[in-house]
């Protein structure tokens, strides 16, 4: 039998039939033993719009004749990930995710040997589905040794496993567009700086369902589990619903050990190993399997709790990376908000400013705590508790709550001559308890300071137009609470007469007619609070 690995555009791949004597021409002949390893894995990367395929010509094919193969990864993938049928909690996770699959799986002929109890040649299935083909064929293939330094290839190999069967379902397969999958390691070697976020994060809907690590060695599985405790410190109930469980792995290695978390009474997250350690890219390939197999039956899993609907739209997305202007990112952790704020390139004051801001004002605004700062040449590192939600008021009480506490932080800020500078719907939280906090103080400035950037025109006071710099006026921040009352995103509320006076106030043309925070806090709109 002969093997033949041909590259196909993906352009013309369901338009074009070739002949047994066409592959031979544009093909490479292959030993059957060495398909992968040979052929794959240590070969070049498929180029951007193509993709490798291997072709298994048979003796009794006719050989000029022309056939053309049907493509029905969708079909497959969509009774391959068929939900459970029955309720899936902490008691039974084991039981569902070393489930045996609906379907074998499709595989090149030079693999199959030995597992055809779960994979099968891919000439011999009912159904036609190169891609899925390929994944199976690269994972039974996989030779894997681990090197120290090498979390590249750990890398790697978790991608193989894992990675390109949950983005292969999301192209694919029936109400599985909603799955994300977030890489947080891009590095050709191990590094040893502290990480935010884990190694890899998927999502259903938005809502985590499972976390990975990687490390470079097998003997560092138990750092990786510790680390993974570390991000995974607080079971947040804004990020999961009526979630029972969150799925997890970690990858030191040549070891792959799965586990579950589920909260105590406390909401602390308890982790739970499943299953035993699988050892990936040994002989025993079936081991490589059930590490397909952990991810298939994980995508099932969490169809199942959609088709029950314990899915439910997360108010937080653990783990996000938001990224802002000037480079600066937000990553949104279980328990508090960890910010990175590029300085480079702005005023050579701004890093002093910034720095007695959060050292000496910012500890005055109550609810919202700086738990750790870090000041660098390029950059500053913050981390904020307790963790908020951005949402809109939904009612004029809410509003009017919302704009209370936004005055009772601005009402601080300028009794200590500061402007905040950037007062918008965005950048003002809700917390579990329902209240509401201003963030976001990167814009803030002296008053009286002329030296800094004008705000964002859209939301800025009428005496930032048509100017270079910014009067740092304490006024400015009036007409941005004022113009929170107008802002198209809450137009679905009916204002009443005294919060459109209060409004009006706020948004006076004039900057020296609008009242201070002070005097707005005690406006008639907030009197039955």
């Amino acid at each position: 039998m002969d093997i033949w690995k041909v590259e196909l555009d993906l352009k013309s791949f369901k338009d074009t039939i070739y002949t047994e004597d066409e592959i031979k021409k544009i093909g490479t002949m292959m030993e059957p033993a060495y398909v992968l390893k040979e052929y794959f894995q240590d070969d070049k990367k498929p180029k951007p719009n193509y993709i490798h395929i291997f072709i298994v010509p048979s003796a009794s094919d006719f050989p000029n004749k022309r056939t053309k193969l049907e493509d029905r990864t969708t079909d497959f993938l969509n009774e391959l990930l068929c939900p459970f049928d029955t309720e899936i909690d902490c008691t039974n996770v084991e039981q569902f995710l070393s489930a045996k699959l609906p379907l074998k799986l499709p595989c090149v002929p030079g693999l199959v040997t030995g597992y055809t109890d779960v994979i099968e040649d891919i000439f011999s299935s009912s159904i036609y589905s190169p891609r899925l083909s390929l994944i199976v064929s690269e994972v039974m293939g996989t030779s894997f040794k681990q090197i120290s330094g090498g979390e590249a290839t750990t890398l790697g190999n978790i991608n193989i496993h894992i990675k390109k069967i949950i983005e292969l379902a999301q192209e694919y397969a029936e109400n599985c567009s909603d799955l994300d999958l977030d890489r947080n390691k891009t590095s050709s070697t191990t590094t040893e700086l502290p990480r935010d976020r884990p190694d890899m994060a998927i999502y259903y809907k938005n809502v985590l369902f499972m976390m990975g690590e990687e490390k470079d060695l097998d003997t560092r599985l138990k750092d990786a589990e510790r680390q993974l405790d570390g991000y995974f410190d607080f079971w947040n109930p804004l990020a999961f619903g009526r979630l029972p469980f969150v799925m997890a792995f970690v990858a030191a290695g040549i070891k792959l050990q799965f586990y579950y978390y589920y909260p105590n009474n406390n909401n602390v997250p308890v982790r739970v190993r499943i299953g035993n350690t699988i050892n990936l890219g040994t002989s025993n390939r079936m081991n490589n399997f059930k590490a397909l197999q952990y991810t298939i039956n994980a995508i099932r899993i969490i169809r199942t709790w959609d088709h029950k609907q314990y899915i439910q739209h997360p108010k937080i997305k653990l783990y996000k990376v938001i990224h802002q202007r000037n480079d600066t990112t937000v990553t949104i952790n279980p328990k508090k908000v960890i910010k990175k704020v590029q300085i480079e390139n702005r005023e050579p004051t701004y890093k002093d400013f910034l720095k007695y801001f959060y050292n000496n004002i910012f500890p005055k605004l109550n609810n919202y705590k700086l738990l750790e700062s870090k000041f660098h040449a390029r950059w500053i590192y913050l981390v904020f508790a307790p963790v908020g939600y951005m949402t809109i008021p939904k009612d004029e009480d809410e509003l009017r709550y919302a704009i209370w506490s936004v005055l009772k932080v601005v009402m601080i800020l300028h009794a200590n001559e500061i402007v905040h500078r950037d007062i918008r719907w965005e950048n003002i939280m809700r917390l579990t308890d329902n209240s509401w906090i201003l963030i976001d103080f990167e814009e803030a400035a002296p008053i009286g300071r002329g030296n800094r950037s004008t705000p964002t025109l859209n939301i800025a006071a009428p005496e930032y137009r048509g100017v270079e710099s910014d009067p740092c006026r304490a006024a400015g921040d009036i007409w941005m609470i004022g113009n929170l009352l107008d802002d198209p995103i809450i137009n679905r509320i009916q204002l009443s007469e005294s919060a459109r006076n209060f409004r009006d106030r706020l948004t006076q043309q004039n900057h020296s007619e609008r009242p201070s925070a002070a005097d707005a806090i005690d406006d008639d709109w907030f009197s039955d609070m």
